[in-house]
């Protein structure tokens, strides 16, 4: 029997949409009593509008800043934490760097392990409920394993 390049997709296509489909994740639902939790970051590598992003008010009756308006639905469950930009570690572009440990390079020569990031530590600790413990995604990175190594972005 003869496969040509077009079936061969069409079937490739129906086997990557397969693990989508709730049925074939009944089980874990079953045995799992709580929901995973996530932790997302979205680092202003080279600025961003922070109107878009950061409510004006703090507390549980916040405005719902524009760029985040699709997470509505989820707002019970989530957390938004501002003004973490570490302004006394040179600011700037390098500043990004810092993002998620606070620490700037020239002060871990002799111990690389500072470099350490929340992401990753989190990824460590609640991460082993997801299927990936941390994905990495963008240009750049600030994100620092515990041996002080800066990791890739996908």
């Amino acid at each position: 029997m003869k496969h040509d390049r077009r079936s061969f997709l069409r079937g490739l296509g129906v086997s990557i949409a397969l693990p989508a489909f709730d049925s074939l994740h009944a089980e874990t639902k079953k045995t799992s009593s709580t929901a995973a939790q996530r932790f997302v970051c979205v680092s202003p590598n080279y600025g961003m509008n922070p109107g878009g992003f950061f409510p004006e008010d703090t507390g549980a009756d916040y405005q719902t800043p524009t760029s985040l308006k699709p997470l509505n639905p989820h707002r019970a469950d989530l957390n938004i934490f501002t003004n973490l930009d570490h302004p006394g570690v040179g600011g700037g572009h390098g500043c990004s760097q810092t993002l998620l440990n606070g620490v700037e390079m020239k002060d871990v020569k002799d111990r690389p392990q500072r470099m350490h990031t929340l992401d990753q530590l989190l990824g460590e600790k609640i991460g082993q409920a997801t299927r990936f413990p941390s994905l990495l995604l963008g240009g750049g990175g600030v994100s620092w394993s515990r041996a002080g190594i800066k990791l890739p972005t996908d």
